[in-house]
């Protein structure tokens, strides 16, 4: 006979109505009953419990139903009870961002030209982002509740070690507890393809599709790849051993393909006239040059989108998602990108998976690995505990 754990069962309800706040948004006792089935006193006091915990807030009486009766009250989440850091490390440059408790943006910064050769290189570019974050916000460090980082190649994300990483060419580094002594938050490690499909679940609302793929998709102009983030049956998978997703599929890198097309640059409004100058010419202004409709970026992207389709085509025919997410610096493009994507998917799997395959483009471009990132922190807050009371983290 299995003895129930009333403080298990008392978080698992508090989670509950916590999540069914968030959620709604702004919802009145009485709903939250008729939703979970709870007394009325039981919502009542777990409302109260998570009000002196700062976590709720009571916006005052709403209307009567059409029944009549008294105004019920409305609570909606205290977002500003705390907040979340998340940070997308890439060769030569940290992307870092700041999210409340519903996942609103409220701070974001691109750091440059970041220098990492070792190990400290990382604990010090992580302190100094988030250092810089937070003072830009003046939110005091005590106000942060944890900490999630992205970052490409093979991760353990249970025990946050960087298994293997291009942004550096050591190989098991334990970025988590090396940060130990940094933070005093929990600080969570995650391969950045992971990261952005937590933030398309979370900050980007595709959390009403159970089965989705996100492709993380990063062209400099001596590097070129991607990245494939899974979420299935709800949740982030990693595979056996973390490498779910790893493909080890190289983009041509953008001076390539400059060379390539240089020749025609004089057929393109905008890049005619950088015909002698490609070394100004970074992913951002190819991009720009083919939102504004200059032919032969367009042409650029047709041909890595259709690269990229033919990349993933076969891990769409084997998962079977019902959407496809391209994240990244080229989620800008929409059609322009996800056109030649799609049609080289239709090329080489079954007509009936590709016909069922809704594919669209991410919201937050180059932020979308910070900000998942740091939605794997409101991920663990807000998950309701399933095993036993020791597991749940405290926050607040």
């Amino acid at each position: 006979m299995l003895t129930g754990d009333i403080g298990l069962i008392k978080d698992i309800n508090e989670r509950l109505v916590l999540n069914l706040i968030r959620e709604h948004e702004l919802i009145s006792g009485a709903e939250l009953a008729n939703i979970t089935g709870m007394r009325p006193s039981t919502i009542s006091s777990l409302l109260k419990e998570l009000q002196s915990k700062s976590l709720v807030i009571n916006r005052g009486k709403g209307e009567s139903t059409i029944k009549g009766g008294k105004r019920p009250f409305l609570w909606s989440l205290n977002k500003d009870v705390g907040y979340v850091v998340g940070l997308d490390l890439e060769i030569n440059q940290a992307i870092g961002v700041v999210l409340d408790l519903e996942s609103n943006v409220i701070q974001r910064t691109v750091y440059h030209d970041q220098q990492i050769k070792k190990p400290a290189d990382l604990v010090k570019l992580t302190r100094e982002v988030t250092e810089d974050l937070t003072v830009k916000r003046k939110i005091p460090l005590e106000s942060i509740l944890g900490m999630g980082i992205g970052i490409s190649g093979i991760v353990n994300a249970d025990k946050g070690i960087i298994i293997t990483t291009d942004v550096l060419k050591q190989e098991d580094i334990p970025l988590r507890e090396m940060l130990k002594e940094c933070f005093d938050f929990p600080v969570f490690v995650e391969n950045n393809a992971n990261a952005a499909a937590m933030g398309a679940k979370w900050v980007e609302k595709s959390g009403n599709v159970d089965n989705f793929m996100t492709v993380v998709v990063e062209v400099g102009k001596h590097v070129g790849g991607l990245g494939i983030g899974l979420i299935l049956n709800g949740g982030l998978f990693h595979g056996a051993k973390f490498a779910s997703g790893e493909l080890n599929f190289m983009l041509p890198t953008l001076n390539s393909e400059l060379q390539s097309l240089k020749g025609r640059f004089s057929e393109g409004e905008i890049l005619s006239k950088q015909q002698d100058n490609l070394d100004a010419i970074d992913i951002h202004f190819i991009i720009d040059a083919a939102r504004e409709g200059d032919t032969i970026a367009i042409e650029y992207f047709q041909r890595l989108g259709q690269t990229i389709g033919q990349g993933i085509a076969s891990s769409v025919a084997l998962i079977n998602p019902e959407k496809l997410i391209i994240e990244g610096d080229i989620a800008v493009l929409d059609e322009i990108i996800t056109e030649p994507i799609i049609h080289a998917i239709k090329k080489e799997v079954h007509t009936f998976t590709s016909s069922s395959l809704e594919i669209e483009t991410g919201a937050y471009g180059r932020y979308a690995v910070s900000i998942g990132a740091a939605s794997i922190i409101l991920n663990d807050i807000f998950k309701i505990p399933l095993v036993t009371s020791n597991a749940i983290k405290t926050y607040f």
